[in-house]
């Protein structure tokens, strides 16, 4: 019995390292350089870095010392200085001193405080840099989806054409060219939602990398297939650094035994 089945292959390449893959487009390198530094959320968090920091050395300082000054046994009736003799005048001079060592804890207090929000600005930043990627690559498929979509665009409006022209001399049905047409609108739905799509997405990019009212037009290049060798014994170690990542299938063609 002859029953087709289909292989799912899972590509194992090898991993380029984060660098060298901004590296490889210039475009892609830029946008993620101006998240970095124009992102507002990232500003915000370094701003509140800066402040988490100069709060350190204060922690550790002595509180403020405090000037009192004041007058007993003031004499109300004659209003002067001089009539009473236990009339007293004061000024003086008082200084907190906290226990030993804590001082030292407000000091390291403040600088775990200024760590942790450091850290979070590292992890605000690794997520912006993660949807810009993600924006970047997805305006590139929107955009190699509109190529697609408009070459198929073409090649259905000249089987309409044939169809057509094969109806009118008798020798195609009205049902191909209705076929045809159908196809044709499809299409042409299908440019006008990936139309639409497309200043969606590029503005989303644009609010993560953080740029201006009027930013520079984001054009992806078109993705190009990477090959990779790869040795029969090499396959696990591969395997288990791109555990992480979502795998490609490539349906082979199908086959029958």
């Amino acid at each position: 019995m002859n029953m087709p089945y289909y292989i799912l292959v899972f590509a194992l390449a090898a991993a380029l390292p984060v660098a060298a893959q901004d590296a490889a487009d210039p475009q892609l390198a830029a946008l993620l350089a101006e998240a970095a530094q124009n992102n507002p959320d990232v500003q915000a968090a370094r701003r509140e870095t800066n402040a988490a920091r100069s709060r350190i050395s204060p922690a550790g300082a002595l509180d403020d010392p405090m000037l009192e000054a004041g007058v007993l046994n003031y004499p109300v009736e004659s209003r002067s200085f001089k009539t009473e003799d236990i009339t007293m005048k004061m000024i003086g001079v008082t200084q907190r001193l906290p226990y030993p060592g804590k001082r030292a804890l407000r000091r390291d207090v403040a600088q775990k405080e200024a760590l942790a929000v450091e850290s979070n600005v590292q992890e605000l930043v690794n997520r912006v840099r993660r949807d810009v990627k993600v924006g970047y690559f997805e305006l590139g498929f929107v955009d190699e989806s509109l190529r697609l979509a408009e070459r198929n665009r073409r090649i259905l409006e000249q089987y309409l054409s044939i169809s057509e022209a094969r109806y009118g001399v008798g020798q195609g049905t009205q049902a191909d060219v209705l076929k045809a047409q159908t196809q044709v609108s499809k299409m042409l739905e299908e440019l006008i939602k990936l139309g639409r799509e497309r200043p969606m997405l590029e503005a989303e990019l644009n609010r993560a990398a953080g740029r201006g009212a009027a930013p520079a037009t984001v054009n992806p290049p078109p993705a190009q297939a990477r090959e990779a060798t790869l040795r029969l014994p090499e396959i696990p170690h591969h395997g288990n650094e791109c555990q992480q990542r979502v795998p490609t299938p490539v349906w082979a063609a199908p086959r029958r035994t």
